[in-house]
């Protein structure tokens, strides 16, 4: 007879993740993971598979909570500029106050430590990165389109600056910058979005 879990799968993929946010794929080992989620080393192998099966599940977690956010950002694009002003605040606040996490995104800080990974783990990595990037071009599009958004720039050229606002704002956290060096930051990219 198979014996049934007895733990909170969802509370050891959360444990997971602080590790490999912290020390990436390449430099979180068993010895880290283990630990912080109070697996042993058979329930994790039998449950994930490996290291590789967990560090997946992280990425996949993560992945949707943060697309759920972008997505409504850039549901209507006649109200972009506020909703993204929503957004970007929170993100803000998110990473000037991470509560129990690594400062920065989860995404930006693993993307930069898949040196031994498979194509697999980069493909994902990527994929879910160009998928973002393609729905926020889409955006920026569909707000040119409904005159929402100045016309100073193209909807790929909004989407490259986006990027760029959240990639820095992103390294700001990870450097603990002050938070109003984050907030300018913001203010300057919606002043340049404004009509």
């Amino acid at each position: 007879m198979a014996r049934t879990k007895e733990f909170d799968e969802a509370a050891v993929i959360e444990a997971a993740l602080m590790v490999f946010w912290e020390l990436g794929y390449d430099g979180a080992s068993m010895s880290d993971l283990l630990p912080a989620t109070g697996l042993s080393r058979s329930s994790l192998y039998e449950t994930f598979g490996d290291k590789r099966g967990l560090f997946l599940r992280t990425v996949t977690a993560y992945a949707s909570r943060s697309t759920e956010a972008r997505h409504k950002a850039f549901a209507i694009p006649e109200l972009l500029p506020e909703s993204l002003a929503t957004y970007l605040r929170s993100r803000v606040e998110a990473l000037a106050n991470p509560e129990g996490h690594p400062s920065g995104c989860y995404l930006t800080a693993i993307s930069a430590t898949l040196k031994t990974a498979d194509d697999e783990l980069r493909d994902l990595v990527v994929g879910l990165t160009h998928r973002s990037e393609e729905e926020i071009l889409d955006g920026f599009a569909r707000a040119l389109d409904a005159g929402s958004i100045a016309r100073r720039a193209t909807a790929g050229e909004w989407t490259a600056l986006f990027l760029g606002l959240l990639w820095g704002l992103n390294v700001a956290a990870r450097m603990g910058r002050d938070r109003a060096i984050m907030d300018d930051m913001v203010s300057g990219f919606l002043a340049a979005l404004a009509l």
